[in-house]
């Protein structure tokens, strides 16, 4: 199966890997945001952040022990952040889901080379 490769993240390690994830109130608005679109992304999307985010693009029969998804400096204009050592996302303050999709996958993307 493609799990046991490494690239599959399907809607059941979507639901494991927010069942871990602890939000700060501040940013409740983007890290629902942040669920529905991997909810509704593709495998290769879903596996993009969580490397991304935890340097590991599946979560294995363990899953993570924690995910912690913390506010960042910046608008509209600034990239996530991440701290894969401590299974951490930063979103700034995005005004819209769009928003955070656009800048979400541009930061994927640019980390896609390591």
């Amino acid at each position: 199966s493609r799990a046991w490769a490494g690239s599959a993240v399907g809607d059941r390690d979507v639901q494991r890997w927010r069942g871990t994830a602890s939000v700060s109130g501040e940013i409740e608005r983007q890290a629902a945001w942040l669920w529905e679109l991997l909810e509704d992304g593709d495998e290769a999307f879903r596996a993009r952040v969580l490397k991304f985010a935890t340097g590991a693009s599946r979560l294995g029969s363990i899953g993570l022990q924690t995910f912690e998804v913390q506010p960042a400096d910046g608008g509209d204009e600034s990239l996530p952040r991440a701290m894969t050592c401590a299974n951490m996302l930063q979103l700034p303050r995005y005004s819209s889901k769009a928003i955070l999709e656009k800048q979400l996958r541009r930061a994927t993307e640019l980390c896609d080379c390591f």
